[in-house]
């Protein structure tokens, strides 16, 4: 596929979908070459089935705007709405939540290249005095699902915490996966991480999506299976009713479920089991090093 991209000038331009079949036909040449034609250890099993996670949020660039829907989607469809679209964003020339996004997105990129070619001149932060733009004062909602446009309107916005477009551009550039390129390596490093900073780190990641990108956590985004291994869904669920996000209880284990159906392919339950079984593991361990031990009974608190 590379070699007709490059050499045939009819092939076209090479398009997210013909992106993600090569990623996805190149892991799936590179696993059956590794570890198809053997008997897997219980741990090479799980690496292999998070490598194939991985790859697919890798092939897929989660951290892209174009995740974010367009005002026009269909109302079954979660969606950023702008918070008050008749000030800053207006006035800026921002119409939609992606444009405001990918603007925030973009100007993040520059004034990160500036900042490593300032740091090679032996410059800070502080000297180079950055224009950060308006995207700390362009807000959105975000808009769950709804069974219908009625439903939709009987939404109370005002109960919905809104979150600055430069906080979603942030965690979409930091996303961890941005800048890999070994889906096994990355999947070791998961199932060996008993470090207590950067089971930290991960939870911190999970928290992020969950506040300020809650759009990559639907049943079509692979995204809902990484979170789904740091926090139990119901730990999900939560951090959406803490920020006036209204969904069934339910939800968030439909949206996983249905993403290892339809984006992996999971169809048995001996599939699901394995991820869960993974998940469950990984879930106790960052529990663990984020949650301080309970005072045993009996003692008394020291000034």
């Amino acid at each position: 596929m590379i070699e007709d991209w490059t050499k045939d000038p009819s092939y076209g331009q090479l398009s997210q979908q013909k992106r993600k079949a090569i990623i996805m036909d190149a892991f799936f040449a590179t696993d059956n070459l590794c570890f198809g034609r053997r008997t897997l250890t219980d741990f090479e099993i799980k690496a292999r089935v998070l490598a194939e996670v991985f790859c697919m949020v890798f092939a897929e660039r989660s951290w892209s705007e174009d995740w974010i829907r367009p005002p026009n989607s269909h109302m079954k469809l979660a969606r950023f709405e702008m918070h008050d679209p008749t000030t800053v964003a207006k006035l800026h020339g921002f119409t939609t939540p992606r444009e405001a996004v990918k603007a925030a997105c973009e100007a993040g990129t520059k004034h990160a290249d500036t900042a490593r070619e300032a740091q090679k001149e032996g410059k800070t932060l502080k000297d180079l005095k950055l224009d950060r733009g308006p995207f700390e004062d362009i807000e959105v909602v975000y808009i769950p699902g709804t069974v219908s446009s009625s439903a939709r309107d009987k939404i109370d916005r005002s109960s919905i915490y809104p979150v600055s477009v430069s906080s979603i551009a942030n965690v979409l550039q930091d996303n961890m996966f941005r800048s890999m390129h070994r889906p096994f390596s990355m999947a070791r490093h998961f199932l060996n991480c008993t470090e207590t900073r950067e089971l930290q780190s991960l939870r911190h990641f999970a928290h992020n999506v969950c506040d300020f990108c809650p759009h990559l956590l639907t049943s079509d985004n692979v995204s809902v299976l990484v979170v789904s291994l740091i926090l139990p869904p119901s730990k999900i669920w939560h951090r959406f009713k803490n920020n006036g996000i209204q969904i069934d209880d339910t939800t968030m284990v439909q949206y996983k479920t249905r993403c290892m159906e339809e984006k992996m392919g999971w169809k048995t339950a001996e599939d699901k089991q394995r991820f869960n079984r993974l998940a469950k593991k990984l879930q106790r361990r960052v529990h663990k090093a984020c949650i301080p031990h309970s005072r045993p009974i009996g003692t008394k608190n020291q000034e």
